[in-house]
């Protein structure tokens, strides 16, 4: 079994591995989604402000870091 461990932001993927997760998932909730859909629209399950990156860009580089750290 592995240990599946929620990532909010890059800065938590090194503290995360080194904790023992060996896989990471997290939420996106670009502003502009907010904008359109409002907050009565949830995107995902992790609620349409707390727990999700906020750019494109840093998904990419949480993904970047979680790749970089096996």
């Amino acid at each position: 079994m592995k240990i599946l461990a929620p990532a909010g932001s890059v800065d938590e993927v090194e503290m995360l591995i080194g904790s023992g997760a060996e896989e990471l998932y997290c939420g996106l909730s670009p502003r502009e989604w907010l904008e359109k859909y409002t907050m009565a629209v949830w995107l995902n399950r992790r609620g349409p402000r707390s727990g999700n990156l906020r750019t494109f860009a840093e998904l990419r580089s949480l993904v970047d870091s979680a790749h970089s750290s096996g």
